[in-house]
């Protein structure tokens, strides 16, 4: 935890705001300054009308400490108004690049952190920061102010006054520090276990088919109740440090009092005042009671402040893998959602044809390699599938295609071009991928397959639907496309998510096609006149298909088996049969028992 780097970095987003911040600086410590001159009237008043028994400024002193009173409370309410707008639009910029930040993080970086964890940082620590800069920032300026300018006003009246105030400070800042130290790992721990009780939250209700289908719910609750408990002990154990230096803050507080009291009776005794000094001391006091008070609540407060920013700034800090080839380029942001299918109106040097190339490429996850030397070509507007047993690399490739991870070796090429290359941003808009784990949105069936172009018209949306079978039971629906689904397709079977998943990849029309066994819910009846739908829409886009069944790809230009990250077989589905490899063996697995033809490659009657 750095102090300075800290608070440089909540500057950085004060900046844009500086002249409003200075201005409303400015206008705290002239209502501050005005506050702290009523114990000077009061005491002006004492003197005059009480010690002197000369009423001639009588009502203007009280007009005037009551016309003080009203222009500061008043002043005050205007101040904090516009501070706290300040301060929203400082805290809305610090969400929107936190949420950009972990919108562009590349998959393996997204991986290290839990959802929870993130919600908790986008949500938890946003508004613990939030707090200290719409109330706390501006309440200990405030007191720092009303302290410096009563200091002087003391020893206005009297230096001895300043003197003895002065007398329990060193004693005060050395409780203060040490309450900052003490205090600072206890609230992030509380961070910590805020982040852990978030996520133990958002994995169950995530899981919660599941936890009710094994019946662990008692486990759950366990689990809950096990990070409940450490959050609550964490907070407990914040208090428990509270609770020692408060006492000695407020301690040394009542101490301050008590020596002013003692040095300015002493000196009204001995005639060096007079009356209306002790009631103006008494005045500035009062006064005084709030800031030396506050000195434990802003020490928590900055801590509670300095704990947020840390995570904050460890996820804003997080740097992408997928760094562009020219070092100089800044790493692409998303694209917003309204243009991330506007790819037609691209200039010609960023449009994509659809030639692919894995030129002896290799990957893989920390020290697990997944591609080794993985060689393939796809030409444009031809479809080439991908099979092989479980992680057999599959998925991986078509991930390295949207480049959510960059290979370890080896190059892929679009079109002739690295695809570091291109614009991140312009590469995904010609890509659309329809995957096997489908995540739909709590919206409308149509606002869901619309996601993958909102300008789509609503005969687009019909067709597509159409093509990827969808449309059969999103008619049979009391309000059709209107339909508004649960989270994640809550209330839809695994081949209606697909299908819509399908229809929102489809809706896109983009030069490459990606399926990562899209039909896999889907009865064989349907996949085959999904699979026909699909050949017939356009028969210039490249696709990339991946699938366990044999009859979903069966049709396709190239058949590439892979087995441990390797290219094992390669060729047509005929040509793969007659090789009677691995190939020909899953082909009889899934047909059993039924003869077919080794040369046509077909089953017979």
């Amino acid at each position: 935890m750095n102090y300075k780097d800290n608070a440089r970095w909540i500057w950085h987003y004060y900046k844009p705001y500086r002249v409003k911040f200075f201005v409303l600086a400015a206008v705290s410590m002239a209502l501050t300054w005005l506050l702290t001159r009523n114990p000077g009237y009061i005491g002006q008043y004492v003197e005059e009308v009480i010690e002197q028994s000369d009423k001639t400024n009588q009502m203007r002193l009280l007009w005037v400490i009551l016309g003080i009173t009203m222009l500061c409370s008043f002043g005050k309410y205007i101040y904090l108004l516009m501070f706290q707008s300040m301060a929203q639009d400082v805290i809305f910029n610090i969400r929107h690049d936190l949420y950009d930040r972990i919108q562009t993080m590349d998959q393996a970086r997204v991986k290290e952190n839990r959802t929870g964890t993130l919600m908790s940082r986008m949500i938890g620590d946003t508004e613990g920061v939030m707090n200290f800069l719409s109330f706390g920032l501006q309440e200990i300026f405030v007191n720092i102010i009303t302290l410096v300018i009563i200091l002087i006003m003391m020893y206005r009246v009297n230096p001895l006054f300043f003197i003895a105030f002065l007398i329990p400070m060193p004693f005060l800042y050395s409780v203060s520090r040490h309450h900052s130290e003490a205090v600072r790992p206890g609230f992030v721990k509380i961070r910590e276990q805020y982040a852990r009780l978030n996520t133990v939250v958002q994995e169950n209700i995530a899981g919660n088919r599941v936890v009710r289908a094994y019946m662990n719910e008692g486990y759950e609750f366990d689990k809950f109740d096990g990070a409940n408990k450490g959050f609550r002990e964490a907070n407990l154990a914040s208090v428990d440090v509270w609770k020692r230096f408060v006492p000695i803050i407020d301690g040394a507080g009542l101490m301050m009092s008590g020596i002013l009291i003692l040095v300015g009776g002493t000196l009204y005794i001995k005639s060096y005042i007079g009356m209306a000094e002790i009631v103006e001391m008494a005045a500035y006091l009062t006064l005084l009671d709030r800031p030396i008070r506050s000195f434990g609540w802003a020490v928590n407060k900055i801590e509670q402040l300095m704990a947020s920013t840390d995570k904050i700034r460890q996820v804003m800090s997080v740097e992408s893998a997928l760094m562009p080839r020219n070092e100089d380029e800044e790493v692409p942001k998303v694209i917003p959602i309204a243009t991330s299918a506007k790819w037609r109106s691209l200039p010609a040097d960023q449009s994509i044809q659809g030639k692919i190339e894995f030129d002896h490429i290799s990957f893989g996850y920390e020290d697990e390699p997944v591609i080794e030397d993985f060689n393939l070509t796809v030409e444009q507007g031809t479809t080439v599938a991908l099979i092989g047993a479980t992680g057999s690399g599959k998925s991986t490739i078509i991930d390295l295609v949207g480049r959510f991870y960059e290979v370890s070796a080896g190059e892929i090429r679009i079109d002739g071009r690295p695809v570091q290359d291109y614009d991140l941003r312009v590469l995904r808009s010609q890509l659309a991928m329809s995957l096997q784990s489908v995540f739909l949105f709590s919206d409308t069936i149509e606002n869901n397959i619309r996601y993958g172009y909102p300008d789509a018209d609503e005969m687009t949306v019909r067709q597509v639907a159409e093509v990827s079978g969808a449309l059969e039971f999103i008619s049979k629906m009391p309000r059709g496309f209107e339909t508004v689904i649960g989270e994640n397709g809550v209330g839809l079977s695994g081949g209606q998510k697909q299908r819509i998943a399908l229809a929102r990849a489809l809706i896109k029309d983009p030069p490459i096609l990606i399926l990562d066994d899209t039909t896999s819910s889907v009865d064989m009846e349907t996949e085959y006149r999904i699979h026909q739908g699909l050949k017939d829409m356009n028969n210039r886009r490249t696709t990339l298909l991946v699938a366990h069944r044999i009859s979903s790809i069966k049709h396709a230009d190239e058949i590439v088996v892979m087995d441990g990250g390797r290219i094992i077989e390669r060729g047509t589905h005929r040509s793969l049969i007659k090789d009677r490899g691995y190939y020909y063996r899953v082909f009889k697995n899934q047909m059993g028992d039924f003869d077919f033809d080794v040369e046509e490659g077909r089953l017979e009657a």
